[in-house]
């Protein structure tokens, strides 16, 4: 995302990795500003204003309805206690909010 054609890419494996990757001047990029807040407040980062509007994700959430004629599927719950407490939070505006906000809506900081 947002990449130009020809443009050199630096690949690493976690977001952590990626901070690093800023913090030593080697590239710029998008990263959610709560993770790199104290970065920016002591000025090792500089949160730069985009031109373009940012892209809001659209995010989902899926889950495997289980086979009722599997073998001893008469025995087994339909749902596991852990996907019946997330639907259930999901029920929740104060965790959807939180959600969109954290995830969606949240402003990006880069170098």
């Amino acid at each position: 995302m947002n990449l130009l054609p020809g443009q050199d890419v630096l690949t690493v494996a976690s977001m952590q990795h990626k901070i690093e990757a800023l913090l030593r001047c080697m590239g710029c990029g998008y990263v959610p500003e709560p993770m790199v807040r104290e970065h920016l407040a002591d000025g090792r980062l500089v949160a730069k204003t985009m031109e373009r509007s940012v892209r809001l994700p659209k995010l989902n959430y899926a889950w495997r309805n289980p086979d009722p004629s599997a073998p001893g599927a008469a025995r087994k719950p339909q749902l596991g206690l852990a996907l019946k407490w997330w639907l259930g939070q999901l029920e929740s505006p104060t965790t959807r909010s939180a959600l969109i906000q954290r995830h969606g809506q949240v402003p990006l900081a880069g170098m």
